[in-house]
């Protein structure tokens, strides 16, 4: 458990392959991630851009700011849990780099 804005948090990182460009789309789209159904669904999702390899993880104890340190996607629209896998659709990014999984 990690205190984070005033409360206890768990986290997970998840590594997020950059996306490819599909014929009819037009930003790259990001392979769907295998995630289980036996896992929690996360409160919330953040993209961590600032790290792009995937041999360096960010530190669970990263204080998270909306377009400072990472961008806090939005369920619905910018990802989703379906059939045991995790889709990834950003706005603001196509992949190649850590997301930060939050669970209240």
């Amino acid at each position: 458990m990690i205190k984070q804005r005033g409360y206890m948090v768990n986290r997970e990182l998840l590594w997020m392959p950059e996306g490819v460009k599909r014929e009819g789309i037009h930003v790259k789209v990001c392979p769907p991630v295998p995630y289980g159904k036996e896992r929690q669904r996360p409160s919330r999702l953040w993209s961590l851009h600032t790290f792009c390899c995937p041999d360096i993880k960010p530190p669970l104890t990263l204080e998270l700011k909306h377009q400072e340190s990472g961008f806090l996607e939005d369920e619905g629209h910018d990802w989703s849990i379906r059939q045991e896998y995790l889709f990834y659709r950003s706005r603001v990014s196509d992949g190649g780099h850590w997301l930060m999984l939050e669970f209240d």
